[in-house]
């Protein structure tokens, strides 16, 4: 299997006398799960954590205020390998130029 997580929250900042409002989207790369690897909690929320500083690291001054989406996406995983030979033409046989 192949999981990603994908999360939008809400950030919030004090501007002046306003309080501006911002989305944030966030995916975390695909973990493969199999029965040799299983799933790795700590490095997904490492990840998370690692791209909400990202997001903040600009100086822009927002502070998480709620996660409105959080998507475990969960799909079947079949790795492409190799099952046949095909033998290819004889030097003789290929086009003269």
């Amino acid at each position: 299997m192949r999981v990603v997580v994908r999360a939008s929250a809400k950030f919030s900042r004090q501007v002046e006398s306003d309080v501006q409002h911002v989305d944030g989207h966030f995916t975390t790369h695909p973990q493969l799960v199999a029965a040799g690897h299983s799933f790795d909690f700590d490095q997904l929320v490492n990840e998370l954590n690692s791209s909400v500083d990202n997001f903040n690291s600009r100086g822009s001054g927002f502070v998480l205020t709620a996660v409105s989406r959080f998507a475990l996406l969960v799909t079947q995983y079949r790795p492409l390998s190799g099952s046949s030979y095909i033998p290819t033409p004889h030097q003789s046989l290929k086009r003269r130029q």
